[in-house]
């Protein structure tokens, strides 16, 4: 067996559980009706971009190498069907990281309750370990593994580019602050492609009161290596570092903020990259954090009078289960809160989620064929009627702008948290208030 085959081999049997081989890898009865689901297949009626025929390619490499079934093995030994090789891993490679973001929304339409998002994780893995990966997921890897940031910034680049914007609003910037309440952990997409929307953030959590601090040893909470890479390895030594800087800065709490794949990583799948030694440390949503002072009074704001359509992550809403979270937030900002068609749970993917949007540069060959499966998006914020669609989402919020230029729909993209921002500045312009509330201000 090949060197490669053998890891890849290796690495998915030790991470199958009893539900991918009793549900997602043996269940499917081949219907298909999983590709009724899928923006990739649907944008562009291409059975090589259907779930199943993903999916179908990693189940090769389990019947011929793992099944406990002899009946798969005895078939390729005696050649009556192809043992999957170095070649069948190329495939998958190509079709699992480039054309997938993992967003969930094929299982939702299988009779069966088969999985393609999870055995697109396990594939991810799987191939990551034994280096079969495109050169961007081999670019993050090793930039995350030399300077803990998957863009390849160093801690006194992030936390320069955070503070010169906070210099220009005249706020500052807490950083390796003991004792502070909360540990606020940034991805590195957010501090990368915008270090604005962390500021963002930071000025509210302070006109809130919020007792924060952000870290100089925790620059990137490691979402690519993993939701894009899913290096178990990598994985494993970024949330441990997100956990010690705050063990090591004394805050009982860590807030994630707005990355899609970082709340399901950090707020629902944690436990099982850090295994059992997992410490009293509380993760909280930002989003969900803000709705809460705002619910309390601690934080004021006042709604902007515009109708603003919002745009769900998949990762946030449909994989974490905070939809109703982000449009109460929405919707104590602005007037109006447009949904789009299909919404919540069923909503179609912004297509850049997963490393997808970083594998596809614009000035990629490959980026055609993003924006042809966004076609479905494009026609969801076009009917919407708004002008802005917000969404929380820091890779959505690139990806949605991408194709609002690109399918010519004359919309501008907002991160949520900057209409919280503004809201609230609208709200300290506006009113009089008997007793301010607690921290800073404008």
């Amino acid at each position: 067996m090949d060197p490669q085959v053998r890891t890849f081999v290796g690495t998915l049997e030790g991470a199958l559980n009893a539900e991918d081989i009793i549900t997602h890898l043996t269940g499917c009865i081949g219907c298909g009706i999983c590709g009724n689901a899928c923006a990739w297949f649907l944008g562009t009626n291409n059975p090589q971009l259907h779930p199943m025929t993903r999916s179908n390619l990693l189940r090769s490499f389990y019947f011929a190498y793992i099944d406990p079934n002899p009946i798969g093995k005895v078939l390729t030994t005696l050649g009556l069907k192809r043992k999957p090789g170095i070649a069948e891993l190329q495939e998958m490679r190509d079709a699992i990281f480039l054309c997938c973001t993992m967003c969930g929304r094929c299982s939702l339409a299988c009779p069966q309750g088969v999985s393609n998002r999870r055995i697109a994780q396990l594939a991810r893995m799987a191939l990551s370990s034994c280096g079969m990966v495109p050169d961007t997921v081999a670019e993050i890897q090793r930039n995350y593994q030399e300077t803990g940031h998957s863009f390849g910034l160093t801690s006194e680049a992030v936390i320069g580019r955070i503070t010169a914007i906070a210099k220009g609003r005249d706020i500052s910037v807490p950083i390796d602050q003991p004792g502070a309440d909360y540990l606020f952990a940034c991805s590195g997409i957010q501090t990368y492609h915008s270090p604005k929307d962390v500021v963002d953030s930071v000025e509210l959590l302070t006109a809130g009161g919020v007792s924060f601090t952000l870290s100089s040893g925790l620059v990137d909470t490691g979402t690519e290596v993993l939701t894009t890479a899913v290096d178990p390895v990598l994985g494993r030594k970024a949330v441990r570092n997100t956990l010690e800087e705050a063990s090591r800065l004394g805050c009982k709490r860590v807030i994630i903020g707005e990355c899609g794949c970082d709340v399901r990583a950090h707020l629902v799948d944690l436990r099982s990259f850090i295994g059992a030694d997992y410490p009293d440390i509380e993760i909280i949503y930002v989003d969900a954090l803000l709705l809460d002072l705002i619910e309390t009074g601690r934080l004021l704001v006042e709604p902007i009078d515009m109708a603003v359509a919002i745009h769900d992550p998949c990762w946030t809403t449909r994989l974490s289960g905070y939809g109703p979270v982000i449009r109460d937030l929405l919707g104590k900002c602005v007037t109006e809160v447009v949904e789009m068609e299909p919404n919540g749970l069923s909503s179609y993917c912004c297509n850049g989620g997963a490393g997808t949007l970083r594998t596809y540069p614009p000035t990629s060959p490959g980026m055609s064929r993003r924006r042809q499966v966004s076609v479905l998006k494009a026609e969801q914020m076009r009917a919407t009627g708004a002008k802005m669609v917000a969404t929380p989402c820091a890779s959505c919020a690139l990806s949605l702008a991408d194709t609002s230029d690109f399918y010519a729909l004359d919309l501008q993209v907002s991160l949520l948290c900057d209409l919280v921002l503004n809201s609230a500045r609208l709200a300290s312009r506006t009113r009089v208030l008997e007793e301010p509330p607690s921290g800073k201000g404008w």
